[in-house]
């Protein structure tokens, strides 16, 4: 799997976020869900699409995620720009670089 950075992923979620202003996603996450229901929703389809290690890869984005969070979910839309250059600086200062501090699993 290719690692992407927080910049990447970004602008990734705003591409798919403001092409289909009608989506399910954007609905639901407009009526207070978080990340735990939503990731929830995605790991399922993965694991239903036979792609366990990208089911396996988000899981752990999202533990890693919660950690930093201090165990506590969050609502999507908390999770902004600002958030994610936080979680990017708290997994450099964990020792990562910064090409490491990417939301898919090193297989």
């Amino acid at each position: 799997m290719d690692k992407i950075n927080v910049s990447q992923l970004t602008e990734i979620i705003e591409d798919k976020w403001n092409y289909n202003p009608k989506s399910e996603l954007k609905c639901r996450a407009e009526s207070q869900i978080t990340l735990k229901e939503w990731a929830a929703v995605i790991i399922a389809r993965k694991r239903l699409a036979n792609k366990p290690e990208t089911a396996e890869s988000l899981s752990n984005c999202v533990n890693r995620i919660m950690d930093y969070n201090n165990g506590k979910d969050l609502k999507l839309y908390d999770i902004d720009l600002t958030f994610l250059r936080s979680f990017e600086a708290y997994q450099i200062g964990k020792g990562n670089s910064p090409n490491t501090v990417y939301l898919i699993k090193h297989n």
